[in-house]
C-alpha cells in the first residue's frame, strides 16, 4: 500500500465513522424524547448518543486533511498539502480540548467558539472556491467543486446545529431537575425540530460529497 493509496483508506473511513457514527446520535436524540420512557432512560440513552457524537466530531478535520492531501496528488494546490495537515492537526486538537472539557472550562469555551470561527471560514473558502469554479474558473475538476461545496454547507450546517441545540440542553436540564412533565416533554420536542433539520442537511452534505468524490460523475 502507497502513501497515496492510505491517505484513500483514511479518508473513507472517516466519511464511514462521520455519518454512521451521526445516524447513532439521531436515533439516541429521537429516544430521548420518548415520554413513555423514564428520566433516567432518557438521559441515558442521550449521554450515550452524546458519546457517540465524538466520533464525527474527530472525524470531520481528518477527512479535510486528507482530503486537501488527496486533492493535491491531481493538481489541485490551491490549499498546499502541508497547510491542509497544519489546518487539520489544529482543527483536531481544537476539538479534542472541547470533548475533554465539555465546553466548561475558559480553555473549553475557546475551543467551542475556535471550532464555529473554523467551519465559518471552511463555509467561505470551500463554498467560495467551490462556486467560482462552477461559474467558469478553473480551479479544479466540477466533480471536486461540487464535493467542496457539500462540505461548505455540511459546516454552515454545524453552526446552526450548535445554535439551535442550546436550548434543548436547557430542557435537559430541567428533565433531569424537575422530572418529566407536558411542559417540558413538548419544549424539548419543539426545540430538538432544528436540531434535527440541522443533522438532516449534514446527512444530505455527506451522501453528495461521498458520492461526487468515488463517482466523479463530471
Amino acid at each position: 500500500m502507497t502513501f497515496d493509496d492510505l491517505i484513500i483508506f483514511v479518508h473513507v473511513l472517516a466519511w464511514v465513522f462521520w455519518l454512521g457514527t451521526d445516524i447513532g446520535v439521531f436515533v439516541g436524540a429521537k429516544f430521548s424524547e420518548k415520554s413513555e420512557l423514564s428520566v433516567e432512560t432518557r438521559l441515558t440513552v442521550l449521554k450515550v448518543a452524546m458519546m457517540l457524537d465524538m466520533a464525527p466530531r474527530v472525524a470531520v478535520p481528518i477527512v479535510f486533511a486528507t482530503g486537501v492531501s488527496m486533492a493535491n496528488t491531481i493538481g489541485v494546490d490551491i490549499v498546499p498539502a502541508l497547510v491542509g495537515w497544519l489546518i487539520g492537526a489544529v482543527w483536531l486538537m481544537v476539538v479534542l480540548v472541547g470533548i475533554a472539557t465539555q465546553g466548561q472550562t475558559p480553555a473549553g469555551k475557546a475551543a467551542m467558539h475556535a471550532q464555529l470561527g473554523i467551519n465559518a471560514l471552511v463555509f467561505l473558502g470551500m463554498g467560495g472556491v467551490g462556486i467560482a469554479t462552477l461559474t467558469g474558473n478553473d480551479l479544479m475538476p466540477y466533480w471536486l467543486a461540487v464535493k467542496w461545496i457539500a462540505y461548505a454547507v455540511i459546516a454552515a450546517a454545524a453552526i446552526r446545529l450548535e445554535a439551535t441545540f442550546k436550548p434543548a440542553i436547557a430542557d435537559y436540564m430541567r428533565l433531569e431537575a424537575e422530572g418529566a412533565s407536558d411542559e417540558i416533554n413538548a419544549a424539548l420536542s419543539e426545540h430538538l425540530k432544528p436540531v434535527y433539520n440541522a443533522v438532516l442537511l449534514i446527512y444530505l452534505g455527506t451522501l453528495t460529497a461521498g458520492y461526487f468524490g468515488l463517482i466523479k460523475p463530471f
